[in-house]
């Protein structure tokens, strides 16, 4: 079926056979996938999945007017939402709040309070505000603004840190950084702490106490670096003593354990220098002494080629060390 004939069937009324005809030109196409009517394709997996079986979450808004349906499978709304938590401090609004902002869907603390303390959140919170018609026509940008919860926030102190352009940090969070690295910091320094930590903690080996509280140190010692650089102060005393944390905690660069390939060949790499620094080759006088030390080239003569032109020419050249005289007989 030719392009031309796709064209001009598609201003026709709906013919199941012109349409099934349709179907097969375009499903030969190269790099062309038709998916069925009542199948998305996921936004963020990739996956066609049907609408039929609760996979989508219903919408109004205007941007998904044509699908009708938010495009993202709600397998994939989950683990960005959990995702989102773990980022968060396990904040369920906040990240709740985040995932609103990603989809574009309008933000609402009365429906929140409605949905917080249930487990379906994401779906109960998207039904209502698919059912408010007040909520249809707007996007998350239009939408209410997110509000700390009083309990979880130190009022007085967001105040001062908003004034202070320092980061907001809830209360539980700020009590674990404190007594993991100390009260003498700042919220966006502790934020700087934890997030050192964080990527300590997870790239290496951390089993024990003592490990956890080398890696916060190390943390406090990255942080110091970074203030001392900013004043132009001498690093150095920093430098050391964050080698010998690392060194402590066995993380230091380039390390390896004993028994490596790695460090076998820094080994032979010593003898090779020992030998070229102190007993160089040029050392031996005579050097034919060493030139066939194996006598590899007499036993070749010997037992290869001897033999081999024997053979080939009829000779009868043997081995002398073989040779049985006339009185031996």
């Amino acid at each position: 079926m030719s392009e031309e004939k796709v064209e001009k069937y598609s201003k026709r009324a709906p013919n199941k056979a012109i349409l099934s005809e349709v179907k097969t030109y375009l499903e030969k196409q190269e790099g062309y996938t038709l998916i069925p009517k009542a199948y998305i394709q996921c936004a963020r997996c990739g996956k066609p999945k049907s609408t039929l079986n609760r996979n989508y979450y219903k919408s109004n808004a205007d941007i998904y007017k044509g699908y009708g349906y938010v495009p993202i499978c709600t397998s994939c709304l989950e683990k960005k939402y959990l995702a989102l938590m773990k980022d968060n401090d396990m904040d369920e609004k906040l990240a709740m709040y985040y995932l609103m902002m990603e989809i574009n869907v309008p933000w609402s603390e009365r429906v929140w309070q409605a949905v917080k303390d249930i487990n379906a959140k994401i779906g109960r919170y998207l039904g209502i505000i698919n059912g408010a018609t007040h909520y249809r026509d707007i996007t998350f940008y239009e939408s209410d603004e997110f509000i700390y919860e009083t309990e979880n926030i130190d009022i007085e102190e967001a105040i001062e840190s908003m004034e202070k352009g320092d980061t907001i940090l809830t209360k539980k969070m700020k009590d674990e950084l404190v007594e993991r690295f100390g009260n003498h910091y700042t919220n966006e320094q502790l934020m700087f702490l934890n997030n050192k930590y964080r990527d300590w903690i997870t790239r290496h080996v951390c089993e024990e106490l003592s490990q956890e509280i080398l890696f916060a140190e190390i943390s406090i010692k990255q942080l110091e670096l970074r203030e001392a650089r900013k004043k132009g102060s001498p690093t150095k005393e920093i430098l050391d003593a964050m080698d010998k944390l690392m060194k402590a905690n066995n993380v230091q660069p380039q390390t390896m354990k004993n028994g490596t390939k790695a460090d076998g060949l820094n080994r032979l790499s010593l003898v090779i220098k020992d030998f070229e620094e102190y007993r160089p080759a040029e050392y031996f006088q005579d050097k034919k002494l060493f030139d066939d030390f194996d006598n590899i080239k007499e036993l070749m003569k010997n037992e290869v080629l001897r033999p081999m032109k024997n053979y080939l020419t009829g000779t009868r050249d043997f081995d002398p060390r073989y040779n049985i005289n006339d009185e031996g007989e």
